[in-house]
């Protein structure tokens, strides 16, 4: 009997609605890098699966909550009246660095791990410059932003 349920589907790649919506907001945010990590990244995800965020470089004092209503704004595009939840991480460089360099179960460095970093479209960065770029700011060197 075919299973009738969205779940454990073997996808081909990630979820091409919430690269196009991680791709929209980096020009939104553009002080900070988005990283689309999670389930929609690592391709296992199903109709009910969130889209998971990380803002590094955000600024970190500001409240989560003020980062949801542009996110859903632009998820609206992509996904119609009823977009799946949003959840988004902020993180200071510093503290993504010593998560990528230190530690392997915290988000920052699970997000560097599995996640999809988004190309800045004012400056064409793939994602190996900018994951170089990352390791630079781990052995003291400035962050080079987009």
């Amino acid at each position: 009997m075919p299973r009738l349920c969205p779940w454990n589907r073997n996808r081909s790649a990630p979820d091409g609605r919430a690269l196009r919506t991680a791709r929209a907001l980096q020009d939104v945010w553009t002080d900070a890098t988005v990283i689309l990590f999670g389930s929609r990244a690592r391709r296992d995800w199903n109709d009910y699966s969130d889209i998971d965020l990380m803002l590094v470089g955000a600024d970190t004092t500001r409240r989560v909550s003020a980062y949801l209503p542009p996110a859903y704004r632009v998820a609206r595009r992509e996904y119609g009246a009823e977009p799946p939840a949003i959840d988004v991480k902020c993180l200071s460089r510093q503290d993504f660095q010593e998560q990528v360099t230190y530690s392997r179960n915290r988000i920052g460095a699970v997000a560097y791990r599995e996640g999809i970093i988004m190309v800045d479209t004012r400056r064409r960065r793939t994602n190996r410059s900018r994951r170089r770029a990352i390791r630079k700011t781990a052995n003291g060197q400035r962050w080079k932003s987009a």
